[in-house]
């Protein structure tokens, strides 16, 4: 199936340019966009546009509107101040090859800064997935000490108790785990006995 090039219109400022390729019937999700310094293009099947600009714009600025008109490109110009009188830079067989030249050193500029970009997303994430590991096993670690404290001060307390007179008492908790079997039984008896209600 061949494409089909859209009527556009475009205008310019001293410092802008804005672009409009008249797209319609085409769901949105099906538009494919891309920008460099130099170059626009819209697939958007069957739809087909593609512009290699007369000067250059910042890409990184470069603002795309998708509505139900088309497309609309609002770019700021890379040299500011200089009016462009035409927007699509005349292809010749003496500029052809520059024109694909350039095109393609500022496809593989975009590609390069879009690929580091996404390097230092991805760190990013791993930074910040990193610290949330952190903080949780901090978290856990604390948890953790406070559970311990509490079985300290729970035996600590266990054991006051005993050496007051709450239970069997330290000297005849010693004897009746050092004592023979026998004696052992008698004295869990006796515990059993005398424990407090």
């Amino acid at each position: 199936m061949g494409y089909v090039t859209p009527e556009y219109s475009w205008k310019e400022t001293a410092d802008e340019v804005y672009v409009r390729a008249y797209i319609q019937g085409v769901p949105r999700q099906s538009f494919d966009v891309f920008v460099t310094s130099c170059f626009l293009k819209v697939n958007a099947p069957p739809y087909f546009f593609s512009c290699d600009l007369e000067g250059e714009i910042d890409e990184s600025t470069c603002v795309v509107l998708l509505d139900s008109s088309g497309v609309e490109f609002q770019c700021k110009k890379f040299q500011p101040g200089k009016l462009w009188g035409q927007l699509v830079r005349n292809l010749t067989s003496e500029t052809k090859h520059d024109i694909a030249r350039r095109r393609f050193v500022s496809a593989q500029a975009t590609y390069g800064r879009a690929k580091l970009q996404r390097s230092s997303e991805v760190e990013a994430r791993a930074n910040t997935d990193n610290l949330q590991l952190k903080k949780q096993w901090e978290l856990d670690q604390k948890q953790q000490s406070v559970i311990y404290e509490r079985m300290e001060a729970e035996l600590t307390a266990e054991r006051d108790g005993c050496a007051a007179g709450g239970g069997m008492r330290a000297t005849e908790f010693q004897k009746h785990t050092s004592a023979p079997r026998s004696t052992r039984t008698s004295m869990t008896m006796l515990k059993t006995a005398i424990k407090p209600k």
